[in-house]
């Protein structure tokens, strides 16, 4: 299981309890306000590590479908992998859906469609 660690404004750092792969997990996100137990008051999450946390992999013919959750937005996402000759390629990051399951279902969706264009990563 992922481990989120929420860096506050008070520059203290504190470990989210629970792992986006937990289903229903509460999870933090950039702007939330969490209590900071050293300062014992309420501080704001500027930052949050890893920033994306890939729940879920589905294997779709020689793509792979990665179900994500963003720290950023506090949404569920989804992008399509390809690895062909040691080159990895994927589409951009679509964000912003309610729960792991819209996500997968907009990405699989999209998947049966055509998919959108996979661009390399360098």
């Amino acid at each position: 299981m992922t481990k989120l660690n929420c860096y506050l404004d008070c520059e203290h750092e504190i470990e989210w309890g629970e792992s986006p792969e937990a289903p229903g997990a509460a999870l933090p996100r950039v702007g939330q306000i969490v209590y900071c137990p050293e300062c014992e008051e309420e501080q704001e999450i500027e930052e949050i590590k890893p920033s994306q946390v890939i729940v879920e992999t589905l294997e779709c013919a020689t793509r792979k479908l990665h179900v994500l959750y963003d720290a950023y937005t506090g949404t569920w996402g989804w992008c399509i992998a390809v690895e062909k000759n040691g080159i990895y390629a994927e589409t951009e990051d679509i964000t912003g859906f309610e729960s792991p399951e819209a996500a997968k279902e907009a990405g699989l969706t999209c998947y049966k469609k055509g998919g959108p264009n996979i661009r390399q990563n360098t």
